[in-house]
């Protein structure tokens, strides 16, 4: 694993690569990478694998002019012009929101979308909430909804001052992005459709994070690309670290079998 920092407009990010070969973007969740090791990893053995911190988060900077998760989208996008593409995108729950955007303002870079327990897109009626409103949870109940097993949360008894002030860092950049509207962007469900890549949604059985009933599975019924849904049994929300090994051989299987398809870059390119 290696870390350098590029600049992208007026902010510094800071990016990881793990692994050779076919290049793919990792977008991370909520915490930033810092329990995203495992799944980097595994992922990094069959690609090579491009993991930024956004703006914000870990040690990237955040410009005063990124406040929405659209802007992220926007330096993303400027980011992944230099990548040669186009390539993979893998987001996981706030990350595939970023994702998402991302697969419709840079059509021609992105070849493939991997949404893992994806947030942003509202599904349900005005009154009704679509997420767990962390801030408003009891703190002991917090590893029950994110964790489909609580014995997967990690321990922050055992974090050092340095990885809770990573935390802290994170917490509060995903307060500024996601606060109100809380979780999603009212306008994105009206948009998603014209996302025109081959996608992939990946939630857990036991995901309690999404309150809407067959949230995930909905999805597929307003995002373009012709999306299938995958499931993976006894999972909660935050699949990159429950379940990091099962999640990359999901990614694995649909890169190689729809996002590396010649006439999925062509339908791409011509959007």
């Amino acid at each position: 694993m290696s870390v350098d920092f590029e600049t992208v407009g007026d902010a510094e990010i800071e990016v990881r690569r793990y692994g050779t070969g076919q290049p793919l973007l990792y977008l991370h969740a909520e915490d930033g990478l810092i329990f995203s090791g495992p799944l980097l990893e595994a992922l990094a053995q069959d690609y090579e694998v491009i993991a930024p911190h956004l703006p914000g988060f870990g040690r990237s900077s955040r410009p005063g002019y990124v406040k929405t998760v659209r802007d992220l989208a926007l330096v993303v996008s400027e980011f992944l012009e230099r990548l040669a593409g186009p390539i993979p995108i893998v987001g996981s729950s706030i990350g595939a929101w970023v994702a998402l955007e991302v697969a419709l303002l840079a059509k021609a870079n992105v070849s493939a979308l991997v949404l893992a327990s994806p947030v942003g897109i509202k599904l349900g009626d005005r009154e009704e909430r679509d997420f767990e409103d962390l801030w408003m949870a009891d703190f002991d109940s917090v590893p029950g909804i994110l964790y489909g097993d609580r014995s997967k949360a990690p321990d922050l008894n055992q974090l050092s001052d340095d990885e809770l002030l990573h935390l802290t860092t994170c917490q509060e950049a995903v307060a500024r992005y996601c606060w109100v509207p809380y979780m999603h962007d009212p306008a994105l469900r009206h948009w998603a459709r014209r996302v025109q890549c081959p996608v992939l949604i990946v939630s857990g059985s036991a995901d309690h994070f999404a309150l809407v009933p067959g949230y995930y599975e909905r999805l597929t019924e307003v995002i373009g690309g012709d999306p299938v849904h995958r499931s993976i049994d006894g999972a909660g929300h935050r699949l990159e670290e429950e379940v990091p090994s099962a999640l990359a051989r999901l990614v694995a299987d649909f890169v190689r079998r729809d996002g590396s398809r010649p006439e999925a870059a062509a339908s791409a390119r011509r959007g």
